[in-house]
């Protein structure tokens, strides 16, 4: 069984250290001269960037000259100013706010549909633990943690 918290949508984001070095992709077209950190297989579907373009939504095949399987490596790598990443929300808007990184190409970003659920074994009668711990996750997830924080910075 599953139960939808909220959605999770990406970001594209750069170090203010990689845009000094490379400038900021201005256009959709801009962004195939810019160095993307990559996904390995099995998240290698990652690296289709979905953007509105005319009003339609397209997925762009991105490049790049650093590719993971680890979100940790590509996150300290977009830090450090190696290349440009989507980002998932939730890593990137409070890196957004303290200035660590910045969004790009905002206004041509297509929404996600990926969400983040809990899962749980079925049961004819739900445990009361269980109940109470998913009750508990939908209430804190209501507003995403990384969206409340935005009112107390």
């Amino acid at each position: 069984m599953s139960r939808k918290l909220c959605n999770l949508q990406r970001i594209v984001v750069a170090a203010p250290k990689y845009i000094e070095r490379h400038g900021v992709p201005v256009t959709l077209q801009g962004l195939d001269r810019h160095d993307c950190l990559l996904w390995q297989p099995p998240m290698d579907h990652l690296n289709r960037w979905p953007f509105m373009i005319g009003g339609q939504r397209q997925d762009i095949l991105v490049r790049g000259g650093f590719c993971s399987s680890d979100r940790t490596s590509l996150f300290q790598m977009c830090v450090a100013g190696v290349g440009i990443m989507r980002l998932a929300e939730h890593l990137a808007l409070p890196a957004i706010r303290s200035e660590v990184l910045v969004p790009l190409l905002v206004d041509d970003q297509a929404t996600d549909d990926t969400a983040i659920h809990v899962l749980f074994m079925p049961e004819r009668r739900l445990v009361p633990r269980v109940r109470a711990f998913v009750d508990y996750l939908s209430q804190v997830f209501r507003t995403p943690p990384w969206e409340a924080d935005a009112g107390t910075r």
